[in-house]
This record gives C-alpha cells, sequence and structure tokens, in this order.
C-alpha cells in the first residue's frame, strides 16, 4: 500500500506512467474530482479535472483526499482515478464550505489497475468486512463522530 501522504504535495510517478498525489499535483487540499462550493460537494466537470492534471503526462493519475471511488477519463486519454477510501466512507469538512462527503455504503474501497494491448483498465473493488466492530473501536476510542460513517458509509 502507497502512503498517500508521502508524495504530497507535488506527487510522484510509479512504474513511469502513475503519477500518485493525495489532492490534485499542486494541492494536498483541493479534490480531483469534486468541487466543493455552498451547494455542498460534487462531481467536478471533466473540464476541471482536466484543468487540475495540469502538466502530469502519465496516462494515470491516482489520487485521494475526498475518499469517494471514481473515475474521469480526459479528452486526451489519461485516467484520474480515485480508488476511494479503505476505511472511512463519510465525512464531514469545512474547508472552503461545510460540505460531507459519502460512499452511502461501509464498505472498504480500493482499486485494481491493469496495463493491456496499450491501455490502462480499472476495476474499482469494495470489500465487505466486520465494520461494526470498527465503528466499537472508534467509539471505544471517543471518535464519536465516525460510528454512524463507519457503520453506514453516510455522513452523520
Amino acid at each position: 500500500m502507497i502512503g498517500w501522504h508521502r508524495c504530497r504535495p507535488s506527487g510522484a510517478l510509479a512504474d513511469g506512467e502513475i503519477w500518485l498525489c493525495h489532492g490534485t499535483p499542486t494541492s494536498d487540499l483541493t479534490y480531483f474530482l469534486e468541487e466543493v462550493g455552498e451547494w455542498g460537494s460534487r462531481p467536478a466537470a471533466p473540464a476541471l479535472v482536466a484543468q487540475r492534471a495540469g502538466e502530469v503526462s502519465a496516462p494515470v493519475i491516482l489520487c485521494g483526499h475526498s475518499h469517494v471511488q471514481r473515475v474521469v477519463r480526459l479528452a486526451d486519454g489519461r485516467m484520474v482515478v480515485n480508488p476511494g477510501s479503505f476505511g472511512l466512507q463519510a465525512y464531514h469538512d469545512d474547508h472552503l464550505f461545510p460540505h460531507c462527503n459519502a460512499m452511502g455504503s461501509p464498505h472498504a474501497r480500493y482499486c485494481l489497475l491493469e496495463r493491456a494491448r496499450g491501455t490502462w483498465a480499472v476495476t474499482m473493488v469494495e470489500l465487505a468486512y466486520d465494520w461494526d466492530a470498527a465503528a466499537d473501536k472508534a467509539a471505544s476510542q471517543g471518535a464519536n463522530g465516525w460510528v454512524r460513517a463507519l457503520r453506514t458509509g453516510q455522513a452523520a
């Protein structure tokens, strides 16, 4: 597993074709595939995603930060992938505007990348685990704000 925070803020290239970053290639705090406003958080338009990708020429860009599993294929062939979160499927944030991000189920998430016939394919995976035990552990540690998110994938 790659530690996202090790590659901040500019990112890192893996295997010559996969760019890794936490938020965007230039900011840890900006969502790559979502935009935030007074309406909350919503999927970003492909043009905004392309703008955020900037000069990164890698065919695959892996990001995180929002915890929302999503793929956007850009017109130039690049693919931006957020594999989702393995441990927290929903949360509230107040950066820029109050908003929440939520996957809607408690399943852990990750992705598999495969290069075949000169192109990259992504398989999004959701995995059942003992989310009740995780929620109980969060409650026992005083992280009561995470309990509902861990059990349901919904923000409280």
